[in-house]
């Protein structure tokens, strides 16, 4: 009976180490989940403004992520160009064990004897120390080009930072657009479903014919075809709104509407000056400008000496204690010839700061088109905005009269439908410059190096 209680306890014991382990699993489990995912947690419903989405893509895009990591690169960099400042300090230690071959000394007058094969043990320990006196510059140079490269992946991080920021703005705007569209495919098929509805009524009372009522389907059925490619259209600008946000899943969440916010005003003049002023990636280059200048510099310092000083504290002996002893020096290298590979630095340094210098040129040439075509656009679209305010209500007075005519016996269906056709055009048209407004904007920005 004993033994069958031990075995019941020993599998009590078991379930429950078990029934631990699994909790212990799940409960890690579910909280490194959250730990993982790059969103934030929000809540079914969530009302998201333009401003709060920007702040979520700047927390989680991965691009962002890879930009800071290449900060801290050349900040690494720049510790270790600053590392020959420092003095070198290394020690050595070594320990042998010898024996020697015996042999046989003679000496004159027949005196001879045996050298003994006695093993002997040699101890060696040593710390060194050397120390850059002076080498012309070129350390100095080369940690100042590292530092100038570390000014100017911050300024690549505040660009890669504007990117993401339009490419929100781009998203943003872009499921705002759909959502209205998707608003106009509804209303068109609403009033194409009323369209239908009277043309079976005036053609069961003899006042139509029935090519009005097959006319009336076909265009109620184009009229779904339109709402399905809608939807998908919403979908699509959904996903890619999440992917710039870093999102890894669908969230629920709504938008603020703000493709009707205050329209702002800009002089071309004045936006071209703040783009070449303040533009990161122009101010990225113009660092690596410097940085590279740095590097010339410290090139040419490999023709002249270098000048270090060095000391050391030995222990030798074959028993301790051991003897020591300590030693210091200067010490001149001259470079007398090397096979023409400073000069090959030289030119190697001065040709890729002449491309670095043709490249700034040709972006100052690539800012000054995306300032004049993003204002271009906007200008435009500004006007467009105007043209559509007014098609809209003559659209919506031109379907108002169609349906009169219409129902009177006095119009056609074909009137009707292109009387609809144009109210929904007119709708989607006035969507659209809103939107390549607030786009052309958003691009003007960018353009000027700024984000918000």
């Amino acid at each position: 009976m004993p033994k069958n209680n031990n075995k019941i306890n020993i599998l009590y014991h078991k379930k429950r180490i078990l029934k631990t382990a699994l909790f212990i699993f799940v409960f890690v489990g579910f909280f490194a989940s959250f730990a993982n995912e790059p969103e934030e947690l929000l809540a079914p419903g969530t009302k998201l403004s333009l401003e709060d989405c920007i702040k979520i893509a700047l927390k989680n895009n991965p691009e962002i992520k890879s930009a800071e990591h290449n900060i801290e690169l050349y900040k690494s960099l720049l510790g270790g160009s600053r590392s020959v400042f420092y003095p070198q300090i290394n020690a050595s230690g070594n320990y042998s064990y010898r024996t020697s071959p015996e042999s046989e000394v003679s000496v004159p007058g027949g005196v001879g004897g045996e050298l003994s094969n006695q093993p002997y043990e040699q101890y060696n320990f040593s710390i060194f120390l050397n120390q850059l006196l002076f080498d012309f510059g070129k350390s100095y140079y080369q940690s100042r080009s590292a530092l100038l490269e570390l000014n100017s992946a911050e300024h690549e991080l505040t660009q890669t930072q504007l990117q993401v920021i339009y490419k929100v703005k781009q998203a943003y705007y872009g499921v705002l657009r759909a959502k209205r569209n998707l608003v106009v495919f509804n209303q068109s098929i609403a009033q194409l479903e009323l369209n239908l509805k009277m043309a079976e009524a005036l053609y069961q009372v003899g006042k139509s014919a029935k090519i009005d009522v097959t006319s009336a389907e076909l265009n109620l059925s184009n009229g779904q075809l339109e709402l399905i490619q809608g939807e998908n259209n919403l979908r699509t600008a959904i996903a890619t709104l999440n992917n710039v946000m870093g999102l890894t899943k669908p969230l629920e969440y709504e938008l603020v509407d703000e493709l009707e916010e205050k329209r702002a005003e800009f002089n071309f003049e004045e936006v071209l000056e703040r783009a070449y002023t303040q533009r990161p990636d122009l101010k990225a280059l113009l660092e690596r400008e410097k940085a590279l200048g740095q590097l010339v510099k410290s090139a040419r310092a490999d023709y002249l000496p270098k000048l270090t000083a060095s000391a050391s504290y030995n222990w030798t002996g074959e028993d301790f204690p051991l003897s020591d002893y300590w030693a210091i020096g200067l010490g001149v290298s001259v470079p007398l010839f090397n096979g023409f590979q400073t000069r090959n630095s030289v030119e190697q340094a001065k040709a890729n700061l002449a491309i670095l210098r043709s490249n700034i040129m040709r972006l100052k040439q690539g800012i000054y088109l995306e300032v004049e075509e993003a204002y271009l656009k906007l200008e435009e679209a500004k006007k467009r905005i105007l043209v559509a305010e007014l098609s809209q209500k003559q659209a919506e007075e031109n379907l108002s009269l169609a349906k009169g005519r219409y129902q009177a016996g006095a119009g056609s269906a074909i009137e009707l439908a292109d009387a609809e056709l144009k109210f929904s055009n007119a709708g989607l048209g006035y969507i659209q410059a809103l939107y390549d407004y607030k786009l052309a904007e958003s691009a003007l920005e960018k353009a000027m190096g700024v984000g918000e």
